[in-house]
C-alpha cells in the first residue's frame, strides 16, 4: 500500500493553476 504524500498533490495543484495562468 502506497500513498503519496499530501504535498505531491498540492505541488501538482499549484502546477495547474501556474499553468492556467
Amino acid at each position: 500500500e502506497k500513498r503519496p504524500p499530501i504535498t505531491f498533490s498540492l505541488l501538482i495543484e499549484l502546477f495547474l493553476l501556474a499553468l492556467c495562468g
